[in-house]
């Protein structure tokens, strides 16, 4: 997204399929198949010039460089977090407490080829046998858990505390609703969900809630929310005075 002054792109189609975050171009040029000069000979899919208020999306993988010319510039990047096959396989290896890969492997693993051989056919019949035993539902609630935990949480607003008994009916209040990952029945309780924690309501303010998470303002003048609702979400900050 470009601020100030103007900035010329050079484009380029992807060098490989659905690259992941670790294939970085820096990360490639490690390796002695890729060098700089692998990269200018392909050829530019487009060359574009961005003025202040332009916005450049690139699909994933797509080699982009950038250049001012001879004049102050300044753009902002903004990345998307893509949840991949490989970042569930590496959750899966470091939050699961019983999962195999503890056993050392042995000190002629580098020398002697059949003991490595032997080594990671110990290690995929594990696995194998880890999969096996393992439900989708548990795999699945486990890695939703480790994807909840790359939110940012909101913070909790210490002005609630502070500000005792200032609620009137006029009170404007901004609603952080993106930070609601879930809103859960349980009985006689709502389970809000949030990015590190879980807020607890009472059921009955289930329909109140919905329609305070579909505003980006409220005053308690508009939406009859019972002040200790309003008061519990503003200090965990789903809300804030706007």
């Amino acid at each position: 997204m470009q601020v100030e002054g103007t900035k010329v792109w050079t484009l380029r189609e992807p060098v490989l399929p659905a690259p992941l975050a670790h294939e970085s171009w820096d990360r490639l040029r490690e390796r002695p198949e890729w060098t700089t000069g692998r990269l200018e000979a392909i050829e530019p899919w487009r060359v574009v010039t961005l003025e202040p208020g332009d916005v450049l999306w690139l699909p994933r993988g797509w080699v982009h460089s950038a250049r001012s010319e001879g004049v102050s510039s300044l753009h902002l990047t903004l990345s998307l977090t893509a949840w991949t096959e490989h970042w569930a396989v590496g959750e899966l290896l470091s939050r699961v407490v019983d999962v195999p890969g503890r056993t050392t492997f042995p000190a002629d693993f580098v020398r002697d080829p059949g003991t490595a051989v032997e080594a990671v056919a110990a290690l995929r019949r594990g696995l194998a046998d880890w999969f096996a035993g393992s439900s989708d539902e548990e795999i699945a609630a486990l890695l939703r858990t480790a994807a909840i935990r790359e939110f940012p949480a909101p913070l909790r607003q210490v002005s609630a505390v502070l500000a005792g008994g200032v609620i009137s009916a006029d009170t404007v209040f901004a609603v952080h609703r993106e930070a609601v990952l879930s809103a859960v029945p349980d009985g006689e309780r709502l389970l809000l969900r949030l990015a590190d924690r879980v807020l607890t309501l009472p059921a009955n303010a289930a329909p109140v809630l919905a329609d305070l998470l579909a505003r980006e303002r409220f005053t308690p003048a508009e939406l009859p929310v019972p002040e200790d609702v309003i008061r519990l979400l503003w200090r965990e900050g789903l809300l804030s005075r706007a």
